[in-house]
């Protein structure tokens, strides 16, 4: 099942902004990040990123799969992240 990018972001929200990610929804959220690392950084919003990019990385940590496949995004994100803040 398929799941939105708005969905996951609700989802996270509704969680508080702390819960858990699926590996489907982690890949959609990394491949997100990094179209907001892509964009002016008048639009893309840090704390926004931060919030997810800290969301993923849990799942990173625990998923030995994802983490292996999805290392380089993340290290993109946090690069990009280092330079707005």
């Amino acid at each position: 099942m398929t799941v939105s990018l708005w969905q996951i972001l609700l989802k996270i929200a509704a969680e508080g902004g702390e819960g858990t990610l699926t590996c489907e929804e982690c890949l959609a959220v990394l491949d997100y990040l990094i179209e907001l690392t892509r964009l002016d950084r008048t639009e893309a919003d840090p704390a926004e990123m931060e919030q997810l990019q800290r969301i993923a990385r849990k799942h990173l940590k625990a998923c030995r799969h994802c983490r292996r496949e999805n290392l380089q995004k993340l290290q993109e994100i946090q690069t990009h992240l280092g330079r707005i803040i």
